[in-house]
């Protein structure tokens, strides 16, 4: 049995190690453009003047020039009182050649850095609905990191092209309404190159034709989708298709794979991924297109709506990419800040594919656990919520992916299953979200409806505040009477207490059993009646709460008294500590009641306290034989 253990905690670990690198590897990859400023690159304010209808996007492209070619007709409604200047999104790098407004050419100009600006013969009032038709060309501006418009050479020596808009990036490529406040409500897209590639796009593929040399693909998605969610992949890909069975339908599942790639259909876990997904919250949002996969050379994936973009064949990176089409496609999150709406979810529900056992086996799914929370304290000064938004790097890292997901863990935690997974299926199927966009508010308004519970304390602290607590626990037991005191200090002042509930598992000879206590303050003692002896506790044993997990120590009130005197108490200016040879005293620390440390010694004899404001402290002696902390006033 101990080598069996033994053998277990190795394979644990080294899961949780290569675990914790694959989801680092989603999110790295999608934030290798660390160093990368989009400045000038967010949507023209003066887009939100209408709404896009309809986009129809034909454009020439081969894999082995970085060239773009071709015309975007966009058809819109005004949703200002009137606009005479219809501005869109697109790169300098880019060239128009004309605009076409009903049969006739019509004037623009580039004056702004990345705009076009289009003047309309007359001013069209709001509610009226119009439409232009753009022809551009040019070489697409080549950035550092994520590329939005890449050419390469895959492992096959073989040209692609892919594109990858998220978060600033479409406007790279073609000329559209950037932003995070608009969908298009369909879209048409039709590439051609040259006969030897294939390729691959969002929707329903309606047709494929030929002409000298040239293929020509012409594809359509019905549903409402967000420009940076626009995307091709043009490659000599192998085709394979099939029908997963989801409930009592089915869904249409195509791949684009590099040669020598293995076919990654339903015999690797994609129809367990789509029906437990299904089971859990619901359809899949796209069921009357489809859903696929096309290679890309980029380290991880993109969740292009109905057709992600991967780079490798892995159960997380499938199911990662597949949850987005929930949560980032069919909800998109409505600013950059709130970002983790999309990733924290994707994450999180990754996670959940271990816990029941969809595809991933469950017995890692705590290994997966901690190496969420391990990534979540790599940030002891950030927050969920994004402020700047400036960078990929400030956007895409293991706040809003790892921390994000372990804040729904906590959230689910704090409001127990049924309300939390209600919470979010009557989100992701909220009307005035659907196919639309959602802040964190409205997530959390969901949530405090499920629940019956009011979520401002969880959010201000797990969402907007920054870092995480560092817990100490002190515990004695005197008979039948089990005392627990509980330290908490913060990682960063944005936040003065973190307010959750803690799980502590008590072990003794006949005891094994999991207690939990409310703390809103730090110092904060409870009293217990346990029967059975108490040999040792242990904080969060399921992980459930974010914690740089501190000292768990006992303390034995017989065993301390009489051997070390701390004196006086009250104090003014100075205290004795006294302590047997035996005891070696390591450190001496001084904590207010807020859990911040205000003091710490080295000199372990006469402590000097002048300098500390009147009130009440703890004291904390360190040793070579235990661990207590003592109430302290100052007068």
């Amino acid at each position: 049995m101990k080598k069996l253990l033994l053998s277990l905690f190795i394979l644990s670990f080294a899961f949780a190690k290569a675990q914790s690198n694959d989801i680092c590897k989603i999110m790295e990859n999608e934030a290798a453009a660390a160093k990368f400023k989009p400045k000038n690159l967010k949507s023209a304010p003066q887009t939100a003047a209408y709404d896009v209808t309809f986009y129809s996007i034909d454009i020439a492209v081969d894999p082995t020039v970085r060239y773009v070619k071709g015309s975007v007709s966009t058809h819109f409604e005004v949703s200002d009182s009137s606009i005479s200047d219809l501005v869109f999104d697109l790169s300098s790098s880019l060239t128009v050649d004309s605009v076409i407004y009903r049969d006739s050419s019509i004037g623009f100009n580039r004056l702004v850095s990345n705009t076009l600006s289009i003047q309309l013969p007359n001013a069209i009032l709001r509610g009226n609905s119009d439409s232009v038709k753009i022809f551009y060309q040019g070489v697409p501006r080549s950035i550092a990191g994520v590329d939005p418009f890449t050419t390469a050479i895959n492992s096959n020596g073989d040209t692609v092209l892919w594109t990858l808009s998220e978060p600033y990036g479409a406007q790279e490529w073609w000329p559209c309404k950037n932003s995070l406040n608009d969908k298009a409500d369909s879209l048409e897209i039709s590439v051609r190159t040259p006969q030897r590639f294939k390729v691959a796009s969002h929707g329903a593929l309606l047709t494929v034709d030929s002409l000298n040399g040239i293929a020509s693909y012409h594809y359509k998605t019905s549903y409402p989708i967000a420009s940076y969610l626009v995307a091709i992949a043009v490659a000599k890909y192998d085709y394979y298709e099939e029908y997963l069975s989801v409930g009592t339908d089915s869904i249409f599942m195509h791949y684009f794979l590099y040669k020598n790639n293995s076919f990654s259909g339903s015999s690797s876990g994609m129809e367990e991924f789509m029906q437990f997904f299904d089971s859990l919250i619901g359809p899949y949002p796209f069921m009357k297109e489809k859903y696929g996969h096309a290679d890309f050379t980029f380290g991880g994936g993109m969740e292009h709506q109905t057709m992600s973009f991967m780079g490798n064949n892995g159960g997380e990176l499938k199911a990662h990419e597949l949850i987005h089409q929930w949560f980032g496609n069919k909800i998109t999150c409505g600013s950059w800040k709130d970002l983790w709406l999309n990733e924290g979810f994707a994450t999180y529900f990754t996670a959940l594919t271990y816990e029941f056992g969809a595809v991933h086996n469950k017995n890692f799914y705590q290994a997966y656990l901690a190496g969420m929370q391990g990534s979540s304290l790599n940030y002891p000064s950030g927050s969920v919520y994004r402020l700047d938004t400036s960078s990929i790097a400030s956007l895409f890292n293991g706040l809003v992916y790892q921390k994000g997901a372990f804040a729904l863990h906590m959230l689910r935690w704090t409001i127990k299953d049924s309300a939390f997974f209600a919470g979010i299926r009557n989100y992701i199927n909220d009307s005035s979200l659907v196919f639309s966009f959602a802040k964190t508010p409205q997530l959390q308004a969901h949530f405090e409806k499920s629940s019956k519970q009011n979520l401002d304390e969880f959010f201000k602290d797990w969402i907007y505040g920054k870092g995480y607590p560092q817990i100490d626990s002190y515990w004695s037991q005197n008979g039948a009477q089990f005392e627990l005191t509980i330290n908490q200090s913060q990682s960063d002042t944005s936040v003065s207490f973190f307010d959750i509930d803690l799980p502590y598992r008590l072990l003794g000879p006949n005891l094994d059993t999991v207690i939990v206590v409310s703390p809103s303050f730090s110092g904060q003692q409870f009293s217990l009646s346990i029967n059975q002896t108490v040999n040792s506790i242990q904080l969060d044993p399921d992980n459930w709460v974010l914690n740089q997990n501190g000292i768990t120590t006992a303390l034995s009130e017989e065993r301390i008294q009489g051997q070390i005197k701390l004196y006086p108490n009250p104090a003014k200016d100075w205290l004795t500590l006294e302590v047997p040879d035996h005891i070696q005293v390591n450190q001496v620390r001084i904590f207010n009641v807020s859990g911040s440390l205000v003091q710490e010694n080295r000199r372990l004899k006469n402590i000097d306290i002048s300098k500390l404001k009147k009130g009440v402290y703890f004291i904390e002696l360190q040793s070579n034989k235990t661990s207590y902390r003592k109430r302290l006033i100052k007068f």
